[in-house]
């Protein structure tokens, strides 16, 4: 997950490890796909873009005659951030009897708080970009499952990767740069023949540099979490992200600053926890201290067709890629 800890105020020390811990969980890649712009508060107004920045005009000009108005080629929208919170438990009896305690249990309970809060937040960033409504027809593209899917000999993940560029451009002005990948489909395209076949005389094994430049995508972001859907009785894990790609335009300034790329995660600048105690629950060695911690933050796609349609012309999505 990626975190600029600087833009962000904690309420205490209990939430500073959150933020930290959340900035180091590399499997998320939810900030990376649409990164964090701190706003001061839940509701806010935020800036989408269309194609009018690229509007050609003679800009030649007497001295003494007036500049024409260049366009800004964003409009302004309405945006609320969410709170996201959840809770979770210390027994004084816990830390009074259990041995090898690697850190406190109030450290601990911080932790698996922000762990589950990350998958909720993985979870609604993947549902928010590999939504086919969310784009227009010519960029989404559904791979045929042992015919053209990466898992088979037959797919060709260059060509697809090649009419996404170009779908990506033609709609949006903007070359895409990004894809974003679970960790499966990384490993089919590591082993991919019609790629092995493109290096084969070069006496090196297959990297991942070698696959962005072989499909022309400048980063690859290997999303490696997972999920398990139930609690009981029986606890399944699966990958968020799934068997579907995106190919996006990343932001090409300083993260914080207004440009159209692919998309955002608003998020109020403030990380709170608050803890109190259980009066009800508890044993001879104290009561049930609760530690509650959230966030308040909204996804959203940036860069899309105009003011009455949101549906993006910075990303391409390919479905059931293995």
């Amino acid at each position: 997950m990626a975190f600029d800890i600087t833009a962000f105020k904690t309420t205490d020390a209990l939430a500073d490890i959150g933020i930290r811990i959340a900035n180091a969980a590399t499997d998320y890649v939810a900030t990376e796909v649409l990164p964090v712009k701190t706003v001061p508060k839940s509701h806010f107004k935020w800036t989408q873009f269309d194609k009018s920045a690229l509007y050609s005009r003679d800009t030649a000009k007497a001295s003494k005659a007036e500049a024409d108005k260049a366009s800004f080629g964003g409009f302004q929208t309405s945006g609320q951030a969410i709170l996201h919170k959840l809770a979770g438990e210390v027994d004084p009896q816990d830390e009074r009897d259990v041995d090898n305690i690697a850190r406190g249990l109030d450290e601990q309970t911080v932790a698996t708080v922000m762990g589950q809060l990350l998958v909720d937040m993985e979870v609604k960033a993947h549902a928010l970009v590999t939504a086919a409504g969310n784009y227009p027809s010519g960029l989404t593209t559904s791979l045929t499952t042992d015919t053209t899917t990466w898992n088979v000999a037959g797919g060709d993940p260059i060509q697809v990767f090649k009419d996404g560029r170009k779908a990506v451009r033609d709609a949006g002005g903007r070359l895409p740069t990004t894809a974003v990948v679970s960790w499966e489909t990384m490993e089919a395209l590591r082993v991919h023949p019609s790629l092995i076949e493109r290096i084969k005389y070069t006496g090196t094994q297959l990297r991942d540099e070698d696959i962005g430049r072989l499909v022309g995508v400048d980063r690859f972001i290997i999303a490696k979490a997972q999920k398990v859907a139930t609690r009981e009785p029986v606890q399944t894990l699966s990958s968020i992200w799934g068997d579907s790609v995106v190919l996006f335009s990343s932001a090409t300034v300083a993260a914080n600053m207004e440009e159209p790329l692919f998309g955002r995660t608003f998020m109020v600048d403030t990380l709170y926890t608050h803890r109190y105690q259980d009066d009800k629950r508890g044993s001879g060695a104290g009561r049930i201290k609760v530690v509650e911690m959230g966030w308040e933050y909204v996804q959203r796609l940036v860069a899309v067709e105009s003011v009455s349609s949101a549906k993006t012309i910075s990303g391409y999505l390919i479905q059931n890629a293995i």
